[in-house]
């Protein structure tokens, strides 16, 4: 019962990452927020959808998979948006520390005397995802704000070709082993 599910997470992070790549630049808050939505909804059925209807149940099981498409665009937003070698692995290390820590207290949630319908556990999902909604849409405006700034700042107007010559000049410091918030030419990824 479990290689649907798992056919069905790998199909969901391959169409993630198509639909990222079809998307104008700057899509990936948008794209990680749709793949939440079919787990929020597949949450709210394991709430409501009675047990004697057990197909729609396991569908609606199913769909908690798409979360993973959501957590690898997540984790290609972080790791485009943190500049510098030991921001990098420090940044990566607490994502994984946190991950681990979440897969350790998700268990307590389902408490046994709810089985088999587990309240407090699909609740806290629900929970979880829509909070998850929420800091993922205020990332990207947060991100989309200091791109504005930091082009404000420099005098540089996107997309205008003009200063496509200057664009090259503040690209050089790219590759230098500065952070995000050292290097005011380096522009975040939303």
């Amino acid at each position: 019962m479990q290689i649907p599910y798992g056919c069905f997470i790998a199909v969901m992070i391959l169409a993630a990452v198509f639909i990222n790549d079809s998307l104008p630049r700057n899509s990936r808050c948008i794209v990680a927020t749709l793949f939440v939505l079919p787990t929020l909804a597949g949450s709210f059925g394991l709430n409501f959808v009675p047990e004697s209807q057990r197909v729609a149940r396991l569908i609606c099981y199913y769909l908690t998979g798409s979360y993973n498409a959501s957590f690898v665009i997540i984790l290609s937003i972080v790791t485009s948006n943190v500049s510098g070698h030991t921001k990098k692995s420090v940044t990566n290390s607490m994502i994984f520390l946190g991950v681990c820590t979440g897969n350790i207290a998700g268990p307590f949630f389902y408490k046994s005397d709810q089985a088999p319908h587990y309240t407090l556990g699909i609740w806290s999902m629900v929970v979880a995802n829509l909070i998850e909604i929420g800091l993922i849409l205020f990332l990207g405006v947060a991100l989309a704000w200091e791109n504005r700034r930091r082009d404000h700042a420099q005098n540089i107007t996107p997309g205008e070709g003009d200063n496509y010559m200057r664009q090259l000049e503040l690209d050089r410091t790219a590759f230098s082993d500065l952070t995000d918030k050292e290097n005011m030419n380096f522009r975040y990824v939303y």
